[in-house]
């Protein structure tokens, strides 16, 4: 029963009787006695709740109450909205008091493994920051609670090329997750503003990617000539926060927000006519392209070969590196002569990444990028003549010397030359 406080002011051991008094929530008081009473010693508490996160989007509550054993004679009561002023009385050990702020308290049904739900109904609602209160009472035990604070939802990750330089698609793209994942039925659960500020949250990136989601209410503001919020800024571009409002800025992790794509695969051209091939790797120097490859690999006549980039700290400038081929040490390109390759040699290059942040920090492969020389075969006509010379498979691209003529000639005829 809400708002009434029951203390036992004395037990008479020697004579069975009890004092009690009962205090309403209008300060009214009631004293008695009961006689022939036998009471029981509490000592123990009640085993202690475990909520669940509960985000501002959720519409169920669930949690566990910690510990086994039989969960028959449990209690379980939850209370939507705890005062935040009186965290101290609700949580103060063997008492969880509620007090008039506070909403009335819900029983819930308990599951015999000890986990326990609420399923909003339509009168109750859950905000940012509210904090939901959960009260435990074991039988002839003193009760236990806990506490949860009302939070945004984490978006699911948004795949991004580079992790650690964030484009300004990759940004908007955050941005909308953000905001679509805390969003019910329309309705943003943002900390959008307020009154005559109804400016939609601001979500900002700092440098390393890392997101603030500020409330348009805690920025400092002017206004213009028509009365419309001028939000100031910082000279770094970020908002300016009232005094004593820094508290309520969320943050988000980069890590938490983004997951690594793998790269794009590197491009191999064969060019017949210079009797080359050029293995190139994926663009990695533009936001959008792939600026965070670490190295690709090359293989081709049994052996691969290894270029590897590295990234100057303070110019940002790239180079490669790599043995046993003709490399670019500007560009990352590697040459092979065809002349130099097997006959319908396959030559195969994959590129791999930095990897992301923690949980995600196993460098990726693209997709292996394939080509295959194209190969032409030579053989030799006697038109006419006898003998036999063998054909020959030969890589198209490379300069080819014709073979003596080994065919004997029809009589009255000589070989004269050869006809391609």
């Amino acid at each position: 029963m809400k708002g009434v406080t029951v203390d036992v002011l004395k037990i008479d051991t020697l004579a069975p009787k009890t004092t009690i008094n009962v205090t309403f929530s209008d300060k009214s008081k009631i004293t008695f006695d009961t006689p022939n009473v036998t009471y029981t010693q509490i000592t123990e508490t009640s085993r202690s709740p475990e909520i669940d996160t509960i985000y501002v989007v959720d519409n169920v509550i669930t949690g566990k109450i910690s510990g086994e054993g039989s969960f028959e004679k449990t209690k379980v009561r939850i209370v939507l909205k705890v005062n935040p002023n009186n965290l101290k009385n609700y949580c103060d050990e063997n008492k969880c008091t509620v007090d008039k702020d506070s909403s009335d308290p819900i029983d819930m049904k308990v599951n015999p493994d000890g986990t326990f739900s609420y399923t909003l109904t339509g009168s109750d609602t859950i905000s940012l920051n509210q904090i939901v209160g959960v009260t435990v009472k074991d039988y002839r035990k003193f009760p236990s609670c806990s506490t949860k604070t009302v939070v945004l939802k984490t978006p699911d990750k948004v795949e991004v090329r580079d992790p650690r330089k964030l484009t300004d698609e990759d940004k908007k793209a955050i941005d909308k997750a953000i905001r679509d994942a805390n969003t019910v039925d329309g309705v943003s659960k943002l900390p959008d503003g307020t009154g005559f500020i109804n400016t939609p949250t601001f979500i900002e990136f700092d440098k390393d990617g890392n997101v603030r989601i500020i409330s348009p209410n805690d920025v400092v503001q002017d206004w213009d000539e028509n009365y419309n919020p001028i939000f100031v800024k910082n000279d770094d571009g970020s908002y300016k926060l009232q005094d004593g409002r820094e508290n309520n800025v969320i943050t988000f992790k980069v890590k938490d927000l983004v997951k690594n794509l793998k790269p794009k695969s590197p491009k191999i051209t064969i060019d017949t006519d210079a009797g080359n091939v050029t293995i190139t790797p994926p663009a990695y120097e533009n936001p959008g392209e792939d600026t965070d490859i670490a190295s690709y690999t090359i293989s081709y006549a049994g052996k691969t070969v290894t270029i590897t980039r590295s990234v100057d700290k303070d110019t940002g400038k790239s180079t490669w590196s790599g043995t046993g081929v003709t490399l670019n040490e500007q560009t990352g390109a590697v040459t092979l002569e065809i002349k130099d390759l097997p006959v319908g040699a396959t030559i195969t290059a994959t590129a791999i990444d930095n990897g992301g942040f923690e949980g995600d920090t196993t460098p990726l492969k693209s997709e292996p990028a394939t080509a295959t020389l194209e190969t032409v075969e030579i053989s030799y006509n006697p038109n006419g003549g006898t003998g036999n010379m063998n054909s020959q498979t030969i890589n198209k691209g490379v300069n080819y010397t014709l073979l003596d003529n080994k065919f004997v000639a029809p009589d009255d005829k000589k070989f004269d030359s050869w006809q391609i």
